[in-house]
């Protein structure tokens, strides 16, 4: 529910600065808002490497996120699991779990 109880739509926009008001013209000719919110944000990042690892179902790109040089997140590459879940025919799941289980013994 929006303003005054009525029915609505939230939409939120990501965008880099400079863009800004080319994406506030194709909201207004798109909908028939007659007003935008517009905050700036800050986004904090960890240094991200990547490494590729060999596993069964071949090689996948790890995303290893440090924070001060220490190791706090690893991830496996999404279109890496994807090819290759087609590949060998396995759910994405089984495959994004598989990629985690060798890059927690080898990454």
């Amino acid at each position: 529910m929006m303003k005054k109880q009525r029915p609505g739509i939230k939409l939120s926009v990501i965008c880099r600065i400079e863009d800004t008001d080319k994406l506030a013209e194709i909201i207004f000719k798109e909908t028939t808002t007659l007003g935008i919110r517009i905050y700036q944000t800050e986004r904090k990042r960890l240094d991200i490497e990547k490494k590729k690892i060999k596993t069964k179902y071949g090689n996948i790109t790890l995303k290893i996120g440090k924070l001060n040089n220490k190791i706090v997140n690893i991830t496996p590459e999404y279109e890496d699991c994807v090819r290759a879940s087609e590949k060998y025919n396995i759910p994405l799941k089984r495959m994004v779990d598989e990629a985690k289980k060798y890059a927690n013994t080898k990454g």
